[in-house]
């Protein structure tokens, strides 16, 4: 399988083309708030959790459906990231 290599908080990983964000992140120890592989619940669809910002990209990206590209920078902590998760959690909450 084709190695790529991405970007994380500043930590460069590798990957194989094919791989989503949240499947190298995970893969490295890096923690992404999702609820796609959560047993105890139905699937949802698209919680909005794992929101993560791409450098270069004007929206944010889910990561569990993003795949990762070769040279890609993600942040998973920004200010515009966190309040994006703050919102998708309040709007799950309340439903």
């Amino acid at each position: 399988m084709e190695q790529i290599k991405i970007t994380i908080n500043g930590r460069e990983l590798t990957g194989s083309k094919g791989d989503t964000i949240l499947t190298i992140a995970a893969q490295n120890g890096i923690e992404i708030p999702n609820l796609c592989y959560n047993k105890n619940l139905k699937v949802y669809g698209a919680c909005g959790l794992c929101v993560v910002e791409a450098a270069n990209s004007p929206k944010l990206l889910r990561a569990c459906s993003s795949l990762a590209t070769d040279g890609q920078v993600i942040y998973t902590e920004s200010e515009r990231v966190v309040r994006t998760r703050k919102t998708s959690i309040e709007l799950l909450m309340s439903d």
